[in-house]
């Protein structure tokens, strides 16, 4: 959820993602902080959530999960390729094609808040206007 936050609010203004009333996931409830970005990233098909019908929001999260969320909101929305054998292959082709170097290990690797700041810092040039 927090991750989710910090990138949306790169893009979006507060007043867009509190416009977003629609609740889709069990596990958010309308009391909670994070309410309101995660239902916007959900409206905006940035973020699908598990299966199960959850979005897990006090989870850690990957780098192959945080690779999804920024390529969706600063890059461009992917359609996720059914072909492939891995989910995230396309929002790593999207940030390789943008610069980025993208290792197996990385993608496995739940990201610390520190590293979350360092690819904020870097994805700066990525915000669009």
């Amino acid at each position: 959820a927090e991750f989710t936050k910090i990138i949306l609010l790169a893009k979006y203004s507060q007043e867009e993602i509190d416009e977003v009333k629609i609740q889709y996931f069990t596990d958010v409830n309308n009391t909670d902080w994070y309410t309101n970005y995660v239902n916007f990233a959900k409206s905006k098909n940035i973020i699908s959530g598990y299966a199960d019908g959850t979005f897990q929001p006090n989870a850690s999260i990957n780098f192959a999960e945080a690779s999804k969320i920024i390529v969706n909101t600063l890059i461009a929305e992917q359609e996720e390729d059914k072909i492939s054998n891995n989910w995230y292959d396309i929002y790593r082709v999207a940030l390789s094609e943008n610069g980025a170097e993208i290792t197996d290990e990385m993608l496995t690797h739940n990201i610390t808040r520190g590293e979350m700041a360092g690819i904020i810092y870097e994805l700066k040039d990525f915000v669009k206007e």
